[in-house]
């Protein structure tokens, strides 16, 4: 894995967003239209490996929009970074599906820690940061999205953001 051909993906949960888990809201589908034309964007750059956070909402958009673009793209693969092997003990059956498919077309699964502990979901940012040259992020809030956007403007590794007039709960932007 070269870092200067590496993109990773930063964004919130689904309910940080107005339109929650309604996938079918138009503001939901720009924001899936526009992660795409970023993705195009970065491979018609010579990104060519992807890493996604394996988080439900828009890191799992991120993967499934890198799965279905790896029919078109041969060059291009993708890792899931995966904070703990028990990271989604709380999740539905529905996103434990996706996360499944996932992993089944990801070329990487990596597992950062073999079991949860406080912190583990930072060091996974931390780790997909350090291993990429860019970073593709929805909008700056705070919490995980924000620290990892911080941590990539603190180490020259640059942003570049979609979704970001998309009206959202949380307005604490970093930018």
């Amino acid at each position: 894995m070269n870092k200067n051909n590496t993109c990773c993906f930063t964004g919130p949960r689904p309910h940080k967003f107005l339109f929650g888990t309604d996938e079918e809201h138009p503001d939901c589908i720009l924001l899936k239209s526009d992660l795409r034309k970023l993705i195009i964007m970065a491979i018609e750059s010579n990104y060519t490996h992807f890493i996604c956070g394996g988080a439900i909402g828009f890191d799992t958009w991120a993967a499934i929009e890198i799965i279905k673009l790896k029919k078109e793209y041969k060059q291009i693969s993708l890792e899931l970074a995966i904070p703990c092997k028990n990271h989604d003990s709380k999740w539905t059956v529905n996103q434990k599906i996706l996360l499944e498919y996932t992993k089944k077309n990801a070329d990487t699964v990596n597992y950062i820690s073999q079991a949860y502990f406080k912190g583990c979901m930072q060091v996974r940012n931390k780790y997909m940061v350090d291993n990429s040259g860019l970073v593709i992020a929805s909008f700056a809030t705070n919490g995980g999205t924000g620290a990892t956007i911080k941590y990539a403007n603190k180490n020259n590794v640059p942003v570049w953001f979609v979704g970001e007039d998309l009206p959202i709960k949380q307005l604490d932007l970093f930018l």
